[in-house]
């Protein structure tokens, strides 16, 4: 399922964003209790109506969602490491209804870098070149 932040902002080391849309499958995540484990992420290119995305993949054990970063967000991804937080309430402040997932150092760096490396090999791959061209 294909999700787009309703609000994003950085709160120290932390990016937080909110996403309601999000709230059915990461209640279910939180329901399983002792076999909920840790979330991971990766990164993919993707465009829609309004032009490239760059897609952040949320799992657990294989089953999730990925958040649509419109251009307008790209600055405010990172390459070091730091803490995403979900918001899934309808109140962005909600810090009952949240969860958090470590991007691991240098994930955000290596998919630049992939995109850059694609764009080069492959140039009618439009969306990897804008999103390299981008980072530059």
């Amino acid at each position: 399922m294909l999700v787009y932040p309703k609000q994003l902002k950085h709160e120290e080391d932390q990016l937080v964003i909110q996403i309601p849309d999000a709230a059915a499958i990461i209640e279910k995540w939180l329901g399983l209790g002792a076999e909920y484990k840790e979330l991971s992420i990766r990164w993919a290119a993707g465009r829609d109506g309004t032009g490239p995305l760059v897609i952040m993949g949320v799992r657990h054990e294989g089953r999730g969602f990925d958040i649509a970063f419109r251009k307008e967000w790209w600055d405010d991804l990172t390459d070091g490491e730091e803490t995403l937080v979900i918001r899934y309430g309808e109140d962005m402040e909600d810090e009952d209804k949240q969860v958090k997932v470590t991007i691991p150092a240098e994930s955000f760096e290596d998919f630049t870098e992939f995109c850059r490396q694609q764009a080069a090999e492959y140039p009618d791959r439009m969306i990897l070149a804008e999103i390299a061209r981008f980072f530059e």
